[in-house]
C-alpha cells in the first residue's frame, strides 16, 4: 500500500482526558461518561469499517485509551 516508509509517528496532540472533555464540550453531553461512551461507539463502529495497516494508522493517531 505504501511506496515509502512510513515516518515515526509523532505522540497524540492531547490525551485521553483532553480528548473526551472537548467531546462533552462541543457534543453538550452533559457528564464525560456520556462523553466517553460516545466515543468508545463511534470508534468500534470506525474500527470496523477500517482494517488493515489504515487501521493501525488511525491507532497510531489516537491517545493509548481510545487506541485500544
Amino acid at each position: 500500500m505504501y511506496d515509502q516508509p512510513r515516518p515515526n509517528r509523532a505522540t497524540p496532540a492531547m490525551t485521553f482526558d483532553q480528548m473526551l472533555e472537548h467531546v462533552r464540550y462541543e457534543g453538550a453531553y452533559p457528564t464525560r461518561e456520556r462523553a466517553e461512551a460516545a466515543v468508545r461507539t463511534v470508534l468500534a463502529a470506525l474500527g470496523r469499517q477500517v482494517t488493515g495497516e489504515e487501521r493501525v494508522d488511525l491507532a497510531q493517531c489516537l491517545p493509548v485509551e481510545a487506541a485500544l
